[in-house]
């Protein structure tokens, strides 16, 4: 009863953003790089972030460093989604929600030097979250199975976060999905859902990590990572200028290029993560044999793009 009541809330809450973002013209207008032609409600992914600050009053001040961080980076990022904010004050921001995450998970008491590491490599993943959320149903579907995944390890495999943190945010991003997992989406996440839930995954997988003691649950998140950075290697040695806007990524490629609808390449990047996450939860070690399912995805999209990318001439746009 008490996560149907939340439920209600949650929901309450976004059919009354999406009355006040309608109210003030609070929208997403498409450009020649977007992957999209409507004027869109923007900010949507607003929904993780309340579910998060639901469960932080519900569980009596669960986690209260990261919760800073989040609401931090969160309230930043959807100023910025209606007004114009300088890279360096993002930058700035995100590199101190990170910092609170790592307090929380307590690695400052490790070597600088991994301290660091970590605070790249988080600041890395929110932003390739970020990058990634650029059709519809691609950020909500591939944040649902990732949080599927972790409700299924922290239930049977092994308990490293309060279950119901999990719970809260699965449902907001079903909420979330009911408005955009649609060919014509009522309202994109935005900057602050993109980056709000790159925190709470990035949050979830150290988390477990550290818990586990097992890195191979870094590989969640494969697929992003794989766009991302295979995208960046790639624009790296055509000597193009990376933080030059672009319509680069394999989803766009598949979008823009190849002509395939939004919906059919969210299944896809959600449908191959989830299969990915499986073998994660069957095979126990990090080692060679692991890795081969995720050598052949690799091999296999970087195919596909390079083959998109010459038979169109794609280039920065």
């Amino acid at each position: 009863m008490t996560y149907f009541l939340l439920f209600l809330l949650m929901l309450f809450s976004t059919v009354l953003y999406i009355k006040i973002a309608t109210k003030f013209n609070i929208v997403d207008v498409p450009n020649e790089r977007s992957s999209h032609s409507e004027v869109t409600i923007r900010g949507l992914g607003m929904v993780f972030i309340l579910s998060s600050i639901f469960y932080f009053i519900y569980s009596d001040f669960q986690y209260p460093f990261f919760m800073l961080g989040l609401v931090l980076a969160g309230t930043i990022s959807f100023i910025d989604d209606i007004y114009t904010i300088s890279s360096k004050t993002r930058i700035l921001v995100q590199i101190a929600s990170v910092c609170f995450l790592l307090f929380e998970l307590g690695v400052f008491d490790e070597h600088f030097l991994w301290v660091g590491f970590l605070l790249v490599l988080g600041v890395g993943i929110i932003n390739g979250f970020n990058f990634m959320d650029g059709i519809n149903g691609l950020t909500g579907s591939y944040g649902l199975i990732t949080v599927l995944t972790l409700i299924y390890i922290n239930m049977y495999l092994i308990e490293f976060v309060d279950n119901d943190f999990l719970v809260f945010v699965g449902a907001s991003l079903l909420i979330f999905l009911a408005y955009n997992f649609r060919k014509r989406a009522k309202g994109f996440s935005g900057d602050v859902g993109s980056i709000g839930i790159g925190l709470l995954i990035i949050f979830f997988v150290f988390r477990l990590i550290i818990v586990s003691d097992n890195y191979r649950y870094i590989f969640l998140i494969f697929i992003y990572g794989l766009d991302t950075i295979s995208t960046i290697l790639i624009r790296l040695y055509d000597k193009e200028n990376i933080f030059v806007a672009h319509r680069r990524h394999f989803y766009q490629l598949l979008t823009n290029e190849v002509g395939l609808g939004h919906l059919k390449i969210a299944l896809f990047y959600a449908v191959v993560q989830a299969l990915l996450n499986c073998w994660i939860i069957y095979y126990p070690t990090l080692d060679v044999l692991f890795l081969i399912p995720y050598l052949t995805v690799f091999v296999l999209i970087l195919y596909c793009r390079l083959r998109i990318e010459k038979t169109f001439q794609v280039s920065v746009k």
